[in-house]
């Protein structure tokens, strides 16, 4: 399923279809559905419960000696990470200054400070700014009020987890394949 997916997604990019990987997805997905490779459990539901990883820090741990290096390697991760993806998006949207700075830069990194930290305090994956804002940008957004909207319609597919997670795991693979190998096409490494 794996390989049928990356293969429609190839075809459907060579046709010139903007929208080749969701419907690829959609493609491998129902064929699951049809073979018995993916269970059906409903359409809407709700989110699937915080409380497993609510507030689950281990603090005391964190300040260990070997355990140390590690903070500090993520820290710096996301701090190099949020930085280059500000400046690429400032860049894009026309934001720097006369001397090629991001005004208001202190806000910015504080806002995604405090996200990878309520982030991690609701038990959830790294949460950062993400280099595909500079999409957002490009089509035209430059408030953060297309961001408003696509919060919004997170919060309305959070109500249908259950027909979202259908055949992740045949899809995952090589959807990350392919976003890993245009990226390198965007950037000019092929």
């Amino acid at each position: 399923m794996a390989a049928l997916g990356f293969f429609l997604t190839i075809g459907f990019v060579h046709r010139g279809y903007k929208s080749a990987v969701l419907i690829a997805i959609l493609i491998v997905t129902a064929l699951g559905v049809v073979m018995g490779d993916v269970a059906y459990s409903g359409i809407v539901s709700l989110p699937p419960s915080l409380a497993p990883t609510f507030m689950q820090m281990d603090l005391a741990g964190a300040m260990e000696i070997g355990f140390i290096s590690i903070v500090f390697a993520f820290l710096f991760v996301d701090l190099f990470d949020t930085a280059g993806t500000l400046v690429g998006v400032a860049t894009k949207a026309n934001l720097m200054d006369k001397e090629n700075k991001l005004p208001r830069l202190n806000r910015a990194l504080l806002a995604d400070s405090t996200a990878t930290s309520v982030g991690a305090m609701l038990g959830t994956s790294n949460t950062t700014s993400f280099v595909e804002s500079v999409s957002g940008v490009a089509a035209g957004g430059r408030t953060g009020l297309n961001r408003c909207y696509g919060g919004f319609f997170v919060f309305i597919v959070a109500l249908f987890c259950s027909i979202s997670g259908y055949g992740s795991g045949i899809r995952d693979s090589w959807c990350f394949v392919l976003r890993g190998y245009f990226d390198d096409v965007r950037v000019g490494v092929h």
